[in-house]
């Protein structure tokens, strides 16, 4: 519970205001949406809150903005829930047995939606897991011979949950009743920002756990994918694929470049981590372009820089589209794994200067980009691989041409005035060891740019955004949102 301490702070002041005979007001929150490490207000810290509010009859002052609400998906429900507690509150009608209840510390209750007369309340306790995902979140508690959940999905994305039992009624925070599939023994239930609450009749306890644990969660992404999108020469046969959000209102979105990996010799566009990355984001709100650029096959041999010109062509190509894709062109991101991470540093660290921007196509548009997240990329090619004489994209070996491979390495290019690096590393990575990270991160310390490496215990190479180490969603979504949805963020 992010906003636990925060909460505990408020009310033992409260407690102190009131041995001084004072007024109290329970703290000051805001409705924020995700950003960074902090993954927005959600229903249970709300709840926990307005539960101290009615113990203590202490107001709650909430501090946010229009364009943070908007943004967060749960804040319909959130104030529906303050509205509901406060009108208890003021009308008085709790019992004082269950005011004192509310009041224990670190104690979690849900209000039943619509409970007539006295209000009634349920203790609870969360449940680390739903369907095998921690996407969704839970909390149950047992009330006379049922079980009571609260359910809603961490991101407030639209889905589906099928549970193993018909012994179930669904509600929604106002107490209206969700519509839901019954068949062959189970029920299907539709999941999206909604706070809803489960009642399992004739259900104990860990049975309702075990049904909740062994439900099975689809996610209804609203992404659409065109595919094979020609962005570079008419002569050329590499193609990249759209990922676009959900957007009726033709709002300015920020996008995110898609680097593939591979050794800079094989590798697609359409690999597994590239559609997880492309349709996370996508489902947040991001336009993304996982491209496929020119390899070094046997048969073509080296290919630097024309690979990363492809790279940076693609970039001056969702620029050149932004009107029709809905493309805020100040604001786009990329983001690539092992050799695509490489690929994705050296466009956002070189520029101009560095000799390494393509002259054409679509010459007339920047090809700098405002963020990148680097997963597991080699970073300095002269201390790589130490056994090869030489990588097959370049056209020499390391003692022919050392100032080459110093060129094509991402931390030679570090500047105070690059954009800001999230860099992800495992530590069982056999192919890239960590060495490789701990070096761009040093190199981007020292010249004072803007970056973050995180290293993730037992990951190995090769890992998406959700490797079962680490749920890293959370951590990227943060991070392009904090720097490519400015608005958002404030």
């Amino acid at each position: 519970m992010a906003d636990l301490d925060h909460i505990e702070r408020s009310v033992n002041r409260v407690l102190r205001c009131a041995d001084d005979m004072m007024p109290g007001e329970l703290g000051w929150f805001g409705i924020n949406p995700r950003k960074g490490n902090y993954d927005g207000l959600q229903y249970d810290e709300i709840e926990y809150l307005m539960a101290k509010s009615l113990a203590l009859n202490a107001p709650i002052s909430l501090q946010t903005g229009f364009v943070q609400m908007d943004a967060h998906p749960l804040t319909p429900d959130i104030l529906e829930i303050v509205r509901v507690y406060e009108e208890l509150r003021l009308s008085g009608r709790t019992p004082p047995q269950v005011v004192a209840e509310l009041g224990k510390k670190g104690k979690d209750f849900v209000l039943l939606p619509a409970s007539a007369g006295a209000p009634e309340f349920v203790a609870v306790q969360t449940l680390s897991k739903v369907a095998g995902t921690h996407d969704l979140r839970a909390f149950v508690g047992s009330h006379g011979a049922d079980t009571i959940s609260t359910l809603w999905h961490y991101f407030g994305k639209k889905g589906k949950l099928t549970l193993n039992t018909t012994q179930l009624e669904v509600r929604d925070v106002k107490g209206n009743a969700v519509p839901v599939a019954k068949a062959a023994g189970k029920t299907t239930i539709p999941m999206d920002h909604r706070r809803l609450t489960l009642r399992f009749t004739g259900v104990e306890l860990k049975a309702a756990r075990i049904l909740l644990a062994t439900a099975r969660c689809e996610d209804t992404l609203q992404v659409q994918i065109e595919k094979d999108v020609a962005y570079l020469a008419p002569d050329r046969q590499e193609k990249g694929d759209l990922y676009l959000p959900d957007n009726p209102k033709k709002l300015r979105c920020p996008a995110v470049l898609i680097i593939h990996g591979g050794g800079w010799s094989g590798g697609d566009k359409g690999a597994a981590r590239e559609i997880n990355i492309g349709t996370t984001l996508a489902a947040n709100g991001y336009v993304c372009f996982s491209i496929n650029y020119v390899l070094a096959t046997k048969e073509r041999g080296p290919v630097w820089p024309q690979n990363l010109y492809d790279c940076k062509t693609a970039v001056r190509w969702l620029r050149k589209n932004a009107d029709r894709l809905c493309i805020d062109p100040d604001h786009i991101g990329v983001i690539g794994g092992s050799a695509g991470g490489h690929l994705a540093a050296m466009v956002a660290l070189t520029g101009p200067e560095s000799g390494l921007d393509p002259s054409g196509p679509y010459g007339e548009y920047s090809c700098r980009v405002q963020a990148v997240v680097d997963l597991y990329g080699p970073a300095d090619l002269v201390t790589w691989l130490p056994d090869r004489t030489g990588l097959g994209m370049l056209p020499a070996s390391r003692a022919e041409k050392p100032e080459l491979y110093r060129l094509a390495s991402p931390g030679t290019h570090a500047d105070k005035n690059d954009p800001p690096v999230l860099i992800l590393q495992g530590t069982v990575d056999r192919t890239v060891p960590t060495e490789q990270s701990q070096r761009l991160a040093d190199a981007l310390k020292k010249a004072g740019a803007q970056h973050e490496l995180v290293i993730i215990e037992g990951a190995p190479h090769s890992f998406h955004l959700q490797p079962k180490q680490r749920d890293l969603r959370p951590l990227v979504l943060g991070f392009f949102d904090r720097y490519l949805k400015p608005r958002a963020a404030k």
